[in-house]
């Protein structure tokens, strides 16, 4: 049952555990059962921690969970149940002051997946305490990962066959098997072309089961983003020329602090993010990239005045395989996995990603990255 310890403290009031007084009648007392039922027959756990961070709630299955009895959380400090072993994951996350948490994974056993949320508990605007769910998510995460072992093994296996294709069909084009008459040449350009675009998926797919992984930044070191993105902007010259699209980069500061990150992969995101902005472009329309520094942050916008994104469309494009109604049209060869890969790698650097769009009128989609010179210094990223 959840726990929920009360005791008669007037004689018209009682006192219900959270720390506050509710009048005791015979409709309030059936109202809180109901609710104390709804809250006991929830699949995920809840926790409900008072003003002073102590736990006045915890329901059966947050015990089931936590691998701890009603009888020993009721009234602990957030801090005081780290002292049980599948309780400090969770306090690790939440920290002392019981932070609203949006969504973070543990795993608490190999059996066991948990979703972390937590969110102040408001009455008439004043913060009462902050209510913890737990989610559990181990067959969804299992799912996964199977299907990123399956698309990791497949990728794996198609570049020993590409690889062979792709060198075969150059030495027949340079003439190393004497020379090709123009039908011949042509057909084996073709192939080559076709076997160019079985690479990139074998690599983006390699990219995309990495990034979820959580091993993904494996060379770190203190670079200066301007020149990645100046590098990016030089890949993509002829692409932008082949469309009559403009390119111009502007920043804030003279000299835009060094970054703590892995360049190669973070010159895959900004590839990604710029590559949209041409190719999802109007012919003869601008691409423009702004750098600055906030805070403790470089913040790059890429403004394009391209297609833009439905407003049905835009809570999906992170989504990994989505693509766009209009994108699809646009570019029918996409795989769209380029902005779900991109979002991985700038989140694993500890920074956000976001856009703002209007369809018709282009988009402009944001990175930012946090100024830190020593991998020790992340907060959510990881380098291994």
């Amino acid at each position: 049952m959840a726990w929920f310890k009360k005791k008669v403290i007037t004689k018209n009031y009682v006192e219900n555990g959270n720390g506050f007084a509710l009048p005791e009648n015979n409709f309030l007392e059936s109202e809180a059962k109901k609710i104390l039922a709804v809250i006991e027959s929830l699949p995920d756990g809840i926790l409900i921690f008072n003003e002073k961070k102590n736990l006045v709630l915890i329901n059966f299955q947050a015990q089931s969970f936590l691998n701890i009895s009603g009888a020993e959380a009721f009234n602990k400090n957030i801090l005081e149940l780290s002292q049980y072993a599948f309780c400090k994951p969770l306090v690790s996350i939440l920290g002392g002051g019981i932070a609203e948490v949006k969504s973070e994974k543990v795993e608490l056993k190999s059996d066991l997946i948990l979703e972390i949320l937590s969110n102040p508990l408001m009455v008439e605007g004043k913060k009462i305490g902050t209510i913890v769910v737990l989610r559990n998510i181990t067959e969804k995460e299992t799912v996964e990962r199977v299907k990123s072992d399956f698309i990791t093994v497949a990728a794996h296996k198609l570049r020993t066959p590409t690889s062979a294709i792709k060198w075969l069909s150059q030495g027949l084009l340079d003439g190393d098997n004497g020379d090709l008459a123009k039908e011949q040449k042509e057909a084996i350009e073709k192939i080559s072309v076709a076997n160019e675009r079985v690479i990139d998926l074998a690599n983006k797919l390699l990219n995309s089961a990495e990034s979820e992984g959580g091993k993904y930044l494996s060379k770190p070191a203190l670079s200066d983003i301007e020149d990645i993105i100046i590098s990016v902007v030089a890949d993509l010259k002829e692409a932008a020329k082949k469309n009559n699209i403009s390119i111009k980069l502007e920043k804030t500061e003279n000299q835009m602090p060094k970054i703590m990150m892995d360049v190669e992969k973070i010159k895959i995101a900004i590839y990604d993010f710029i590559d949209n902005a041409i190719r999802y472009n109007n012919a003869g329309g601008k691409v423009n990239i702004y750098l600055t520094k906030k805070d403790d942050d470089v913040i790059i916008a890429i403004k394009d005045t391209g297609i833009g994104i439905s407003k049905r469309e835009q809570d999906q494009m992170f989504l990994k395989f989505f693509r766009g109604e209009k994108a699809l049209k646009i570019d029918t060869e996409g795989k769209g996995l380029g902005l779900f890969i991109a979002k991985n790698i700038i989140e694993e650097h500890g920074g956000n990603v976001w856009f703002e769009s209007k369809e018709g009128f282009g988009s402009t989609f944001y990175i930012s990255l946090p100024i830190k010179e020593q991998f020790g210094e992340y907060v959510t990223g990881k380098f291994y």
